[in-house]
């Protein structure tokens, strides 16, 4: 067998890094950031303590990666949405890829929500945190302004309320919440309604 390569020693990493931050997603969403050791991220990740430590300095710059790789996909969504001239098929679209995300990372929802309402949270995590309501804000009020809503900083903050609401009902009951339809209704009601 040959040594291996520069290559494939960084394809090793980028997998352990990914595997710990899936793990310690996926424990933080259900215990809680709190709740959730460092030992138990690396045991369930099937590392030692010391590899994660390797990678990840702290619990919190371990959150504060995986807050990053959420607010990269966010932009990412945000930028391509930016291209689409028409206000009400950037809103539609918008909804669609909103709904369509929370329900392939409900963990990342999860663990969003839980970290919201605790006033521990430190400055970098809290600065990841602020940074995605308002970004749905601004993108909301410049769509109903284009659309010619009257009030369209108050009619961004009830969307947002809006939304907000059947996501957070979404996580806590699952199946059961009639998401699908919450989507048709929201669509109704901001996209197709002329005000």
């Amino acid at each position: 067998m040959s040594p291996r390569t520069p290559q494939q020693f960084e394809e090793i990493r980028t997998r352990r890094i990914d595997q710990i931050k899936q793990t310690a997603l996926r424990l933080f969403a259900e215990r809680g950031y709190t709740n959730t050791s460092v030992s138990a991220i690396a045991r369930e990740a099937g590392v030692s303590k010391g590899l994660m430590y390797n990678y990840f300095n702290s619990k919190e710059e371990l959150l504060h990666a995986i807050l990053e790789d959420a607010l990269a996909l966010n932009l990412e969504l945000v930028t391509r949405l930016q291209s689409v001239s028409d206000p009400k098929d950037r809103l539609r679209q918008a909804i669609e890829a909103v709904f369509t995300h929370v329900q392939q990372h409900v963990d990342y929802w999860r663990l969003f929500i839980s970290l919201a309402f605790q006033p521990a949270v430190s400055g970098i995590v809290q600065r990841v945190l602020d940074h995605m309501p308002q970004a749905v804000i601004d993108f909301a009020i410049e769509a109903f302004r284009q659309m010619g809503h009257v009030d369209p900083e108050r009619d961004a903050w009830f969307f947002a309320a809006a939304l907000d609401g059947m996501l957070m009902h979404y996580l806590q009951l699952g199946s059961r919440y009639p998401l699908a339809e919450m989507q048709r209704y929201l669509m109704v009601h901001f996209v197709d309604s002329t005000e």
